[in-house]
């Protein structure tokens, strides 16, 4: 199988980018700050937006230190999968 994605479903950084938004949106489904919810499920397509607001949950207690790491952890593997695929074009 070639390296070259045929369709937008195929490119690799995409995979973990779906899952990541799908984390935060079931994260923040119960939350009551309704603000941030929206904000932070709006932002769930962004990584870098979503690190940034991983630190605000942490502070507001929306999640576990250790949720809020595992999550950030992803969305900065995530940065690095985009910055690659942005070298090849």
């Amino acid at each position: 199988m070639s390296d070259f994605a045929e369709r937008f479903e195929d490119l690799r950084v995409r995979q973990p980018a779906h899952a990541i938004a799908n984390e935060v949106y079931e994260a923040f489904a119960g939350c009551r700050d309704y603000g941030f919810r929206d904000h932070i499920q709006r932002a769930s397509v962004s990584s870098g937006e979503v690190r940034s607001l991983l630190y605000l949950a942490q502070d507001g207690q929306y999640m576990s230190a250790e949720s809020v790491a595992s999550m950030r952890g992803k969305a900065c593997g995530l940065s690095v999968g985009i910055a690659a695929f942005r070298r090849t074009l």
